[in-house]
């Protein structure tokens, strides 16, 4: 079942990246969802050719946010620090960041690729139905009467 649906929701997939790439370049689209009562603020937001997510805790009054470490290759981003905790309750996270940055040409590239080999291996199988070869292997099934492929034995009628 799921391998039946997967190359469709993939498909969706990549081409809402491929859709969504000219309007991430005009203007900036995003959600911003505060959900806790600490104040941490998780943020989703088109723009530039990619999608990032970050997360970020804001310094709790007194302390001071820590410089943060990022890593960038291809258009990839991802930017954390350690996290700073209150003098008072050290269980409380005073300031937390996190940033992912992912460019939509990876989720284009990775959601594309399933459904495109999906595609390409579908129609060599047609292909080799039509001119009488076994959909399995590929051997010249001309003559054969057993209804079997003497190469690989699947069936001669495997294709459908």
């Amino acid at each position: 079942m799921i391998r039946k649906i997967m190359p469709g929701v993939l498909t969706l997939i990549s081409f809402g990246a491929l859709a969504a790439w000219p309007v991430s370049c005009v203007a900036p689209q995003g959600k911003t969802f505060v959900p806790y009562s600490d104040g941490t603020i998780y943020n989703l937001v088109l723009h530039d050719g990619a999608v990032s997510f970050w997360r970020w805790t804001p310094p709790l009054p007194g302390t001071t946010a820590p410089r943060h470490r990022s890593t960038r290759f291809a258009g990839f981003v991802f930017a954390s620090d350690a996290p700073t905790y209150s003098d008072s309750d050290p269980t409380i996270v005073a300031h937390y960041l996190a940033l992912v940055v992912c460019p939509l040409w990876a989720v284009f590239v990775v959601s594309a690729a399933y459904p495109g080999i999906t595609f390409l291996r579908s129609n060599q199988k047609q292909r080799r139905a039509k001119r009488g070869l076994c959909v399995q292997c590929g051997y010249d099934l001309t003559g054969n009467v057993s209804g079997l492929c003497p190469e690989c034995g699947s069936g001669v009628s495997a294709f459908g």
